[in-house]
């Protein structure tokens, strides 16, 4: 590795630890600067194809961004998970397309840290993410983990689109299972998005 892309990587990893550093300073501005910054250094920076989970590789500095920041908002300042500029930069990081495939980890911080009525809005409103394994799978793992009734039938579509036998599509599947098997038990999202009211 040439100097200048050790440094490059060196300031990645610094972004990534400050978001789990119990001597974080963070604020909600300082926050959400913070992981906008983070995701823009790992797009401009990480290019090249990756050759393991994602096309690209800034898409798996982005993720860990993601990662990093639901880590952190559950352990050293939780006080901001119910920050609206958070979760509207959380959102914001979620709706950018440039980011690819690391924006899954952005779904995973909303229902780890119970920000049920944005994830809500997340699944019903992107369509395009039921396509997609890694967005389908963080997706229907939330809402069997957060226990939320009524996406039945994009659920029935899951196990249609995703037959493979193996890897993410056999986790999708059984996650799909147990979501039918257990839907009737969950909360229907309509009473999370009445708590908005």
């Amino acid at each position: 590795m040439d100097e200048n892309k050790k440094i490059i990587v060196e300031k990645m990893i610094a972004y990534e630890k400050r978001l789990i550093s119990p001597d974080h300073n963070f604020n909600e501005d300082t926050l959400c600067a913070w992981i906008l910054e983070a995701c823009e250094f790992a797009f401009d920076n990480f290019k090249e194809k990756d050759t393991f989970a994602y096309e690209y590789l800034y898409e798996y500095r982005v993720a860990t961004v993601g990662l990093r920041l639901m880590m952190g908002l559950k352990k050293f300042y939780p006080q901001l998970k119910s920050s609206k500029k958070v979760v509207d930069t959380i959102l914001a990081v979620i709706e950018n397309e440039k980011y690819g495939g690391g924006r899954h980890d952005f779904v995973l911080v909303l229902w780890e840290n119970r920000l049920d009525i944005p994830f809500i809005q997340i699944v019903q409103n992107r369509s395009d993410f039921w396509e997609n394994p890694r967005f389908a799978s963080t997706i229907i793992w939330g809402l069997v983990r957060r226990k939320i009734a009524g996406f039945a039938p994009q659920i029935q579509a899951a196990l249609q689109r995703f037959t493979d036998k193996r890897g993410l599509h056999l986790d999708i599947r059984k996650d799909c299972q147990k979501y039918l098997a257990n839907e009737p038990k969950y909360k229907h999202f309509s009473v999370f998005l009445q708590k908005q009211k």
